[in-house]
C-alpha cells in the first residue's frame, strides 16, 4: 500500500514541493472529484473503511 506522501506525488498535487503540508480544506478540494465519482458509481458503501 502506498503512503499518503507517495499518493500525492503520483497524482501530481505537488504538495511535496511546499514548505508546509496541505490543509484539510485543500485536501478536501483536491480529493472531492474522486470521492464524488466513487459515490456516484458504487454508492457510499464503497468508501467504508473495513478492518
Amino acid at each position: 500500500m502506498l503512503s499518503w506522501e507517495a499518493w500525492m506525488v503520483l497524482n501530481g498535487y505537488q504538495f511535496e514541493n511546499r514548505q508546509f503540508p496541505p490543509s484539510p480544506d485543500e485536501l478536501a478540494n483536491e480529493w472531492k472529484p474522486f470521492f464524488e465519482t466513487t459515490i456516484d458509481a458504487f454508492g457510499p458503501e464503497a468508501l467504508y473503511v473495513r478492518k
